[in-house]
């Protein structure tokens, strides 16, 4: 036995170090980073180590946007896609270089639903990148991160940006900006609510599927939302005001609801905008 016993060390020590696989049922610090890495590239997940049904389903639709094989299992080649899309390999405009463009949910996470096919909620045409809404008058970044609203924007676009600005250094926190408009942190769809209330436009917080319904179909001239089951965003005045990482843009902390100038993809998403914006 005495022999056995450093004979078997040495061949663990020797063989090739196995290919890392996190499966349904996992649980620990290796399911943190996988979740932490699915919220970042704008799944709607609580970070709590613990691979469950939610966190599966994020997996299995990651997965078929990334072309990889549907298991709902995350396997070296998944986890290695997820590092690229979630803030690794950076194309020259700062958006990830491998980002596949995001589809559409079949239920909603945030407790919303999944827009229907009628003639007042229609999917939108093909876009690849978020357009310019603006009549020509573009918002800019400040050194503080800050947007900085046009000269000749109407009031109702100057609200929202300064809404923005007021939690666009907080952190993301599912379910966060929904049981009140004020909140230490917000997700995607409390800080799209919060910037319409902020103009004026919305008297209750929604979540993303219902976003997707609200307003009159179609980019905006000032203001336009863009809305699934899974996430949603707001672009005011040509800036984009997102929680998901798609591009480092000029913010230090991706983590939250920020001000983006970078473009994303839009596929998948319901267009829509506020009457009169």
């Amino acid at each position: 036995m005495r022999r056995i016993v450093p004979l078997l060390v040495s061949l663990l020590l020797a063989a090739p170090a196995a290919a890392q696989t996190i499966a349904p049922g996992a649980h620990g610090s290796a399911v943190k980073k996988l979740q932490r890495l699915l919220v970042r590239d704008g799944f709607r997940l609580v970070v709590d180590g613990q691979y469950g049904p939610g966190t599966k389903k994020a997996v299995r639709a990651f997965q078929r946007r990334a072309g990889l094989r549907v298991t709902g299992v995350a396997d070296d080649l998944t986890l290695a896609a997820m590092r690229n899309t979630s803030g690794g390999a950076q194309a020259p405009d700062g958006s990830p270089a491998s980002a596949p463009p995001p589809t559409p949910a079949t239920s909603a996470s945030t407790g919303g639903s999944a827009p229907a096919g009628s003639g007042t909620t229609p999917a939108p045409s093909t876009p690849t990148s978020t357009p310019d809404t603006t009549p020509g008058a573009q918002a800019t970044i400040d050194s503080n991160y800050d947007a900085v609203a046009p000269a000749k924007a109407p009031q109702a676009v100057v609200d929202a940006i300064a809404g923005g600005n007021q939690i666009d250094k907080l952190p993301y926190r599912y379910g966060g900006g929904h049981a009140s408009f004020q909140d230490t942190a917000y997700d995607c769809s409390g800080s799209v609510s919060y910037v319409l209330h902020a103009a004026g436009l919305l008297d209750t917080t929604m979540v993303s599927g219902d976003l997707a319904k609200w307003g009159d179909p179609g980019p905006g001239t000032w203001i336009t939302i863009y809305a699934n089951a899974e996430h949603t965003w707001v672009v005011v005045a040509g800036l984009r005001f997102d929680t998901a990482r798609y591009d480092t843009g000029a913010t230090v902390d991706q983590q939250g609801p920020r001000w983006r100038s970078g473009p994303r993809p839009t596929d998948g998403f319901v267009v829509r905008h506020p009457v009169g914006f």
